[in-house]
């Protein structure tokens, strides 16, 4: 008759996935190797530092972005 009304689902916190900083290494040492990765692909095509980073740049802040969102969150 009422199986609808189950208890709810408790969802005051999100699993903590991650250990207590925020920064997950794994990603960064992704990035790291990538971001070296795509600057030798560049270098090698002759593309100047600051043309580079200036291709760089806005995912750079992406990712900063990204990676401060749940900081700004859980920090208010």
């Amino acid at each position: 008759m009422h199986r609808h009304h189950s208890r709810p689902p408790r969802r005051k916190q999100p699993p903590k996935r991650r250990g207590s900083s925020p920064w997950n290494p794994r990603a960064i040492i992704v990035l790291a190797l990538v971001g070296a990765v795509v600057a030798k692909f560049l270098m090698a095509d002759g593309v100047t530092a600051v043309e580079l980073w200036g291709v760089i740049q806005p995912a750079f802040w992406v990712g900063v972005g990204y990676y401060l969102a749940p900081l700004r969150a859980s920090g208010q």
